[in-house]
């Protein structure tokens, strides 16, 4: 006997909320340490090296590429499974690099290309704000 389940519910961020927040609003946060001013992306709540607390850091939103792939993913809540390129980039003013997505045309990607963070569409309906992590050619 088939029985449908549904769950709603209210995910909190706590001290992520300022990086989801600015993510769903076209901006990139990091985390910058107070003694050795380093910033890392995705933000951490304590430097790694001096384990103290960081602070926010604003981003460019600017990133190069490292190397990147294609292939099928089905994104959570998708109905179907696409073709989807993911990049490992350097960000601009971050220490460490980062995977993100990619989209656009993947021929077109070379190694070193400069990618920016796209503008999220208003009417996107995202089942999380880290899926807003959308990089393309400028």
């Amino acid at each position: 006997m088939p029985i449908d389940l549904s769950l709603s519910y209210s995910h909190g961020f706590g001290g992520f909320t300022p990086f989801f927040e600015a993510l769903m609003q076209g901006r990139l946060l990091g985390s910058r340490c107070p003694i050795c001013d380093e910033v890392c992306f995705p933000p951490r709540m304590r430097c790694s090296v001096h384990h103290v607390e960081t602070e926010l850091a604003e981003l460019t939103g600017f990133a190069r590429l490292l190397s990147w792939t294609t292939g099928p993913v089905k994104l959570p809540q998708a109905n179907e499974t696409a073709l989807l390129t993911f990049g490992l980039v350097q960000l601009d003013g971050a220490i460490n690099s980062t995977l993100v997505r990619i989209d656009g045309d993947e021929t077109q990607l070379v190694t070193g290309a400069l990618l920016r963070l796209q503008r999220l569409d208003e009417k996107a309906d995202l089942s999380h704000p880290i899926q807003a992590l959308v990089f393309e050619r400028p």
